[in-house]
């Protein structure tokens, strides 16, 4: 009896990042699901949604006290200041509500999108391999996406917020240059992404040509 060797197929180096990320996108949307039904439902909120009382910070107010003023509970010559006002609606109007929910929703949609994209981006790398065109376009469309959609989703949020500070006063001071929020941790990450990608174009061009002269 003669003993044979058995080779092991080599184990995929992405087999655990697409088993990870497959499910954390099942808990996602199962925990989607699970608060639309809630919210649907009355129990709860999401994302604004279901949210009667609504709040929001505004930061561009900012109160002092004269060192004569100041309570007896701080030192002598202590200046206080309080950066800030807590604005509340309670049983908000349905254009109220909406401001609210605009300046939750893009950036969910944003970050979930860019999670879905980057499991399918494993998940074809997982079947066809590293060097594949089908790969580049993956990478290329999730650094776009980060890039432009971050810019987008951000000053959508900041101008909905705005807008929702507004509402709550007499005579606002509408300042749409101030709606611009640019997130320069997401435009340098895309643009990043952008880079790997033609990089990867490269290397998958070059292994072409290798496989045509062998």
């Amino acid at each position: 009896m003669t003993a044979t060797s058995v080779r092991r197929r080599p184990r995929n180096p992405l087999t655990p990042l697409d088993v990870t990320l497959d499910i954390l996108v099942k808990v996602m949307i199962s925990g989607l699901l699970a608060l639309a039904l809630t919210t649907l439902f009355g129990s709860g909120s999401m994302l604004g949604f279901g949210e009667r009382d609504i709040c929001v910070q505004d930061e561009t107010n900012t109160f002092g006290s004269a060192g004569d003023q100041v309570p007896p509970l701080f030192s002598p010559g202590v200046a206080v200041s309080h950066s800030g006002l807590s604005l509340c609606v309670n049983n908000a109007p349905i254009g109220t509500r909406a401001l609210n929910v605009a300046t939750q929703l893009p950036s969910f949609v944003l970050y979930f999108t860019a999670i879905l994209l980057l499991w399918r981006l494993v998940r074809h790398a997982a079947k066809a391999g590293p060097f594949h065109l089908g790969n580049v376009r993956r990478l290329q469309v999730l650094g776009w996406w980060l890039a432009i959609g971050g810019l987008v989703a951000m000053t959508v949020e900041e101008g909905a917020r705005r807008s929702l500070i507004d509402s709550m006063y007499k005579n606002p001071e509408v300042n749409p240059l101030g709606w611009i929020d640019v997130q320069f941790s997401l435009i340098i990450t895309g643009a990043g992404l952008l880079a790997v990608a033609r990089i990867l174009r490269m290397g998958v061009r070059m292994r072409e040509d290798l496989e045509g002269t062998v």
